[in-house]
């Protein structure tokens, strides 16, 4: 409903194309395939199966015992005041040879010559783990819950194919019909009219088969019209609508699987 610039009347729009039906061979399974991969609903489905799946295995993995290596490396700082030791129970007594301030003890850490270390294993071996055994019952469910979408998701799919391909043929013999229709209601016409200039009709027949015509033409554009809905349902199904066009949509930057998910 744009405006002229002169008036407030709706300007009239004039389509740049007349839609031309033809006969249109549609592959079902072509047709499938291209729906499976570019319907976006179903790439929903398979990511949220995707997430669905990983949060499965990470809950499995809750219920396995774990070993982790674990390690620690600290520097060490020797100095303070020189004070003879004797061992108890006896024995020689014996004087540290560090001596000094803090500052030196703080020097000799930073030079790195004393040190110590620690390396070990560490085992943990779930006994009930209750908690983790309901998580990874739920995530199974879960799982099993987003597989069942995707196949229904993938049913409709095909329904909606199958659908629009069976309209694009119905359609077009629609269109066939209308047009003849519209041819005879054209020829009659003009017989009418050859026998009308005769004095063998009224004008009232003329009016008549004038009326005809116009509805067969009116059914014929209806027939086009749906011919045209048709292949645009057919391609929505399939997912091409906007490739038809020459649109794409690009996510910039889309996340792709960690390197996590491989295990």
């Amino acid at each position: 409903m744009l405006a002229s610039p002169d008036s407030r009347a709706p300007l009239r729009l004039k389509p740049s194309s007349r839609h031309q039906p033809a006969v249109v061979a549609v592959d079902k399974a072509a047709s499938m395939r291209q729906a499976v991969e570019s319907r976006p609903e179903l790439r929903a489905a398979r990511l949220a199966v995707e997430a669905a799946a990983l949060a499965e295995r990470q809950a499995r993995n809750q219920l396995l015992p774990s070993l982790d290596l674990v390690g620690n490396y600290t520097l060490v700082g020797l100095a303070g005041n020189s004070a003879p030791v004797t061992p108890i129970g006896g024995g020689a007594t014996v004087e540290s040879p560090f001596s000094g301030s803090y500052s030196d003890a703080v020097d000799l850490m930073m030079e790195g010559d004393f040190f110590k270390y620690s390396l070990g294993l560490t085992l943990e071996v779930p006994l009930s783990n209750t908690a983790a055994r309901a998580a990874h019952a739920r995530a199974v469910v879960e799982l099993q819950g987003t597989r069942d979408s995707l196949k229904q998701a993938a049913v409709n799919v095909a329904l909606e194919v199958e659908r629009a391909a069976g309209n694009v043929d119905s359609a077009y013999r629609r269109v066939t019909a209308a047009r003849l229709a519209r041819e005879l209601s054209d020829e009659n016409l003009a017989n009418q009219q050859r026998r009308f200039e005769i004095g063998m009709v009224t004008t009232k027949d003329v009016l008549d088969f004038q009326a005809k015509l116009a509805g067969a033409m009116a059914a014929e554009a209806r027939a086009v019209n749906d011919h045209a809905d048709a292949l645009t349902s057919l391609l929505l199904a399939r997912g091409a609508l906007l490739g038809s066009y020459g649109i794409e949509v690009e996510m910039e930057g889309a996340p792709g699987l960690p390197w996590w998910s491989r295990f």
